[in-house]
């Protein structure tokens, strides 16, 4: 592969961060020549044992494909030689200490006045900038600092532990080559050399993107997770557990679990036959329907007589809690029928105003306080005789006020702190009631702006009963 052919780079970095950058520059075809410093050279000359022929195995395995010089930069000649390689190369990469570069008299400005297109990269420990950017920088402390360490080894009780490769040096100097590549397409579109910088610290926390979203998020660190992939630790923790763990979908499973469920599948097509068939009313339809879900429950041995008991005994209290409110309505009702109530209200509220809509808005506000405190059941035996005389006076339309009276209670049933429906649902779930409202508010609100609309602009649900029941 030879994609930077034409391209020079001049390497003045030692060990592994710079030297990887620069290996994969090479390794894509530009001209790499290392320049070492003397006496001595690059440090990993040093790493022995192993070695190939007498030269370090490090040394080889981070230097191929690469041309060397040795200088000495704290001499004049040896400057001097630097500058004119500056004229006709158009990277340099060094990992210096901050400020060396510019103490020596080769920092970026003196650079750029030489050759305007040349491109500096800067590798470091932590940046150029920031509290840090004057200390030196190594894998380990690079590792420990990024949160690599935290969330490495096997037991959360035991001391961090270091990857065993040094992984921030080698992702440094893949994030030094794709930041040398970038800079080389904007020279070539604008004409324009610049400076890139990157630095362990910032490989380490490339390798934390997973760890470090759910730190942000929840304010802690997800901490030790042994080698696992966070997303599978959890599926290997629920095998070693026993957790039930869902199959992989196929065609054998569908067949299987249809051919169980064969009796659940046939329960609604053989109530709704029957009541559409005139065979059963739609009461005695839901009625069936309770018996045979108890009947395949047993089947399926989803229910036990235990279970049965203690829902039917719950079922029992909170029926006979409604029970009792409709009882109290039916006689409630009954006495203000003879007396005549709901016609002295009506004459009241007329000699107040006979305006139609004035008269929907006071009573809407009248069944949602009705609806807060009584099932709808009891709500309608006990206001319906109340309100029809106020209705018929103003000339409302019984079933667009029917529609009313529905949404009015079903809007008062499920808020609190009465709502009848709610605190069933609640009592039966052992949720908190207030925690499943604030879920609610958006569905109530829908329901608040449904009821204005049909209300006061009653062609809306008029058209549907006119389309399906009048035609």
């Amino acid at each position: 592969m030879a994609s930077l052919k034409g391209i020079r780079v001049l390497e003045m970095a030692q060990i592994m961060a710079g030297p990887t950058c620069g290996l994969l520059l090479a390794d894509l075809g530009a001209e790499v020549i290392k320049i070492e410093k003397t006496p001595g050279g690059d440090d990993t000359r040093n790493f022995l044992p192993p070695d190939v022929n007498g030269v370090s195995a490090a040394y080889l395995m981070m230097n191929r494909n690469k041309k060397g010089i040795a200088l000495n930069l704290k001499d004049k000649e040896g400057i001097k030689i630097f500058k004119t390689m500056i004229k006709n190369s158009d990277v340099v990469l060094e990992n210096f200490r901050k400020g060396t570069l510019e103490k020596l008299g080769i920092g970026y400005d003196t650079m750029s006045k030489i050759n305007p297109k040349i491109i500096l990269c800067e590798i470091s420990g932590y940046g150029r900038t920031g509290p840090y950017a004057n200390k030196g920088g190594f894998d380990l402390v690079a590792q420990g600092m990024s949160g690599l360490m935290s969330i490495t080894g096997e037991d959360k009780d035991k001391p961090p532990m270091k990857v065993g490769a040094p992984l921030t040096d080698i992702t440094a100097g893949l994030l030094a080559a794709s930041g040398i590549l970038a800079a080389l397409i904007h020279r070539d579109k604008t004409g324009e050399g610049q400076k890139v910088d990157t630095s362990l610290y910032e490989a380490g926390i490339v390798h934390t993107y997973w760890q470090s979203a759910i730190a942000s998020a929840t304010g802690v660190s997800p901490g030790v997770i042994g080698g696992f992939f966070l997303m599978l630790a959890a599926y290997v923790t629920a095998r070693k557990k026993n957790f039930p763990v869902e199959e992989t979908f196929n065609i054998p499973n569908v067949k299987k679990t249809a051919k169980d469920a064969a009796l659940a599948f046939l329960l609604p097509v053989i109530i709704l036959g029957g009541i559409f068939g005139g065979v059963v009313t739609a009461t005695e339809g839901a009625g069936l329907a309770v018996v045979a879900s108890l009947v395949i429950g047993f089947i399926y041995k989803e229910i036990d007589f235990k279970r049965l008991y203690e829902s039917a005994c719950e079922g029992a209290i909170q029926t006979a809690s409604v029970m009792l409110l409709v009882a109290a309505s039916v006689l409630l009702g009954e006495f203000l029928t003879i007396e005549q109530i709901p016609q002295k209200v009506a004459e009241s509220i007329i000699e107040f105003t006979n305006n139609k809509y004035a008269v929907l808005g006071i009573l809407n506000i009248f069944l949602l306080i009705i609806g807060f405190f009584l099932h709808s059941v009891a709500a309608i035996i006990l206001t319906v005789p109340i309100v029809m005389p106020l209705v018929n006076a103003v000339g409302i339309d019984p079933v667009h006020f029917g529609i009313i009276v529905t949404l009015n209670l079903a809007i008062g049933q499920q808020t609190p702190p009465v709502a009848s429906v709610l605190v069933t649902a609640c009592s039966v779930a052992k949720a908190d009631i207030w925690d499943v409202t604030r879920s609610n508010i958006s569905f109530i609100c829908v329901l608040l702006v449904l009821l204005l609309l049909v209300t006061y602009v009653p062609a809306i649900p008029m058209t549907l009963v006119e389309y399906f029941y009048r035609s």
